[in-house]
């Protein structure tokens, strides 16, 4: 009987309600401490595969090797997450990271503008080129049937020199055509100078963050150290 008076004790429902208090608590600040470490790895892994991208198209000239390339970034992170480690990092290094993603946006925004003026050339080519490649397709055409009929006969004759021949003559023609895509003479290049001055500006102001202050405090946060703001 004592036991159960004592339960409903005031004094020690007081207790129990602290103790689930402060469990609650330490529960939160548990989970929101590894969401805040979690955001910094992810913006440092995102900040790491931006730059190593980066590197590996900021000196190709070709405009054909941009078109191909992957963009240096699939989706951004940090706009998602920046406000989890504002009270983890001065706003100095908060903006530093926004310059950063801001630049590499540019960056993809002026790729992005070449691979439309990209796309538009080869439209364009297409059209001027299109009497030429007309002639190239009938003379290909031609050039096939008879040369089927001849393929065949020298395969029954074991005539392998003059199948050469005939193969080299049927990849001239495709060379041809080859030679007038390429060739500024037959067909040039429709790309604005604009496209390309703002592509280049782009590129130059892209700047590398991880040699920054800004960088190192993403990755001790990441690696659940104490940082203290100015």
């Amino acid at each position: 009987m004592e036991f159960f008076t004592f339960l409903n004790n005031t004094w020690f429902q007081t207790i129990l309600l602290a103790v689930a208090g402060f469990t609650t608590l330490y529960i939160y600040y548990k989970q929101k401490n590894d969401e805040i470490k979690y955001s910094a790895a992810l913006i440092k892994l995102e900040i790491d595969s931006i730059e190593n991208a980066f590197s590996k198209i900021k000196d190709i000239q070709n405009p054909e090797e941009i078109f191909r390339h992957n963009p240096i970034y699939q989706d951004i992170e940090w706009f998602k997450r920046r406000s989890l480690l504002i009270s983890k990092m001065d706003i100095e290094y908060i903006n530093k990271i926004n310059d950063f993603y801001s630049q590499s946006i540019s960056f993809e925004e002026a790729r992005k503008v070449l691979k439309d003026s990209i796309t538009i050339n080869r439209l364009s080519k297409a059209e001027y080129m299109q009497k030429d490649v007309l002639l190239i397709i009938k003379e290909q055409v031609d050039l096939f049937y008879k040369d089927e009929k001849e393929i065949l006969l020298l395969q029954l004759e074991n005539n392998t020199d003059k199948q050469i021949k005939i193969y080299n003559l049927i990849q001239a023609k495709i060379n041809t055509f080859q030679n007038m895509y390429n060739s500024p003479r037959f067909s040039p290049d429709f790309y604005p100078n604009t496209i390309f001055t703002y592509y280049d500006i782009a590129k130059s102001n892209f700047k590398n963050i991880s040699n920054t202050p800004a960088y190192e405090m993403l990755k001790k946060i990441s690696n659940n150290k104490k940082t203290k703001k100015k």
